[in-house]
């Protein structure tokens, strides 16, 4: 199928230089001595002329890409999921060249084609050219939004992120004003500077330390003073309190608690455990047949 698509677009590519010319031979099958021009030979002209000037136009190169495309998906066994998918927008597109190049190439058969002049005649009574730029518009619209995904909020956003790439940042501005600054040398400059040579003299006192007044290190006593130890908070304040209200009674905020009494208990007799002498020969009974069915 990738060949037949290649093979279709080289003779529907022929015929739109050779179509005049090779319009004559077309009924001519059986006659070897007549040649065409197409680049498919006869075979190729008769295509071309059923799919271009007998069909849909020039459109017809969609046809050749689906063919292409599926013999692409087919034989890298990938995109088959799409391939419904794409023959349906594929007929659209072809529907649609077909009548637009009706609408505004009316001269010429080969753009628009049988299908797309007819329909664009039929159209015409019912709906008339408005009509027919209007369903023009509408199938347009529809392609852009359904299949191109392309919708108003879409290219709001599209322009809204172009404009704020085009706004440089504060970093950026700052990036570049730096760049442009013009750097310090730091090389110092070779300035000459003449000093006098004579210069003036100055009277220098001497000073003598005198050594009587000065004490001596042996005279000097050390004193360590230590320090008091200081009573905690805690431990003054738990003293007072013992001091002014004693030592605390657990017991007197209980003072009138009593035990209780025996007669709170539940009499439960003598305490004599009763056995039911029947209740047990039953269970044994059931125990033995039990048994008896392992047997």
């Amino acid at each position: 199928m990738l060949l037949l698509g290649v093979l279709l677009l080289v003779a529907f590519t022929s015929y739109l230089f050779h179509w005049k010319a090779d319009q004559s031979t077309l009924g001519q099958w059986g006659d070897d001595q007549v040649a065409t021009e197409n680049m498919v030979r006869k075979l190729g002209a008769w295509i071309s002329h059923q799919m271009i000037a007998q069909g849909v136009g020039i459109s017809a190169y969609i046809m050749a890409l689906l063919i292409s495309y599926t013999g692409l998906a087919l034989f890298f066994n990938r995109f088959k999921t799409r391939l419904i998918e794409q023959w349906a927008w594929g007929m659209v597109y072809m529907l649609w060249l077909s009548l637009a190049f009706g609408f505004f190439a009316t001269q010429s058969a080969v753009f628009s084609g049988t299908l797309g002049f007819e329909l664009f005649n039929s159209l015409d009574i019912y709906i008339g050219q408005w009509g027919i730029l209007s369903l023009l518009l509408f199938v347009l619209l529809c392609v852009l939004v359904l299949q191109w995904k392309i919708t108003p909020e879409a290219v709001y956003q599209r322009f809204k992120s172009a404009s704020a790439d085009e706004i440089p940042t504060m970093d950026e501005s700052v990036e570049e004003n730096s760049s442009t600054e013009v750097p310090l040398s730091t090389t110092p400059t070779e300035d000459e500077i003449t000093l006098d040579e004579e210069t003036p003299e100055e009277d220098v006192l001497t000073v003598t330390p005198s050594l009587e007044n000065t004490p001596s290190q042996d005279d000097i006593a050390i004193e360590v003073n230590t320090a008091e130890k200081e009573e905690s908070l805690d431990s003054n304040l738990a003293q007072e309190l013992v001091e002014k209200h004693g030592f605390f009674d657990p017991k007197l905020e209980l003072s009138k608690y009593r035990f209780p009494t025996l007669d709170l208990l539940k009499d439960y007799g003598e305490g004599s455990i009763t056995i039911n002498q029947d209740e047990l020969e039953q269970n044994k009974t059931k125990i033995v047949n039990t048994l008896k069915n392992y047997d």
